[in-house]
């Protein structure tokens, strides 16, 4: 195993509770990390530790953080002494966007927001993850993604909306 990762004090993963989050999260606890979470609402905490706990079989020990990618406040709380940040995080609507900005723009801002507290606490690797939504819209016909697929930009109904089904999402 990688020396620097033997080394680390603590692993920060943000957006605990998402899919890839709790299963990035699950990884590290395998590993035998120290494993810091943050999370929007902070009452997901003991649910994330139950679903790890059922899905580990054994008792989980994580720092969970709320933090908001829209907001400064708990950043640098949840990234202090973390050597290493997996940023997962990002905000999704619930309902469709009118214009793209409401999705992209927040989503930018809130890992320029985590950067700059990684940048300001001395993280020394920042790992960031990306949406299917990079590579699926115009693809559908795909079954095997690799890193050299992207979003086919010249195919119909490409937008911030679209659904992995292809289909647009209707108001």
């Amino acid at each position: 195993m990688n020396q620097f990762l033997l080394q680390m004090k603590k692993i920060l993963v943000t957006g605990a509770n998402s899919f890839i989050g709790k299963h990035i999260i699950s990884d590290l606890i395998k590993r035998d990390y120290k494993v810091a979470a943050t999370v929007r609402d902070f009452n997901q905490s003991a649910i994330i530790s139950s679903d790890l706990e059922s899905y580990l079989n054994k008792k989980v020990d994580i720092d969970f953080f709320q933090a908001n990618l829209l907001d400064d406040e708990g950043w640098d709380s949840a990234i202090k002494d973390s050597e290493v940040v997996v940023h997962v995080a990002s905000p999704f609507p619930l309902n469709p966007v009118e214009f793209e900005d409401e999705l992209i723009k927040p989503a930018k801002e809130g890992t320029l927001r985590v950067l700059r507290s990684c940048l300001k606490n001395g993280v020394k690797r920042v790992i960031l993850t990306s949406s299917n939504a990079a590579v699926y819209g115009g693809n559908q016909h795909l079954t095997h993604f690799t890193e050299e697929i992207w979003t086919n930009l010249d195919s119909k109904n490409i937008n911030a909306n679209v659904h992995e089904s292809g289909n647009e999402n209707s108001n």
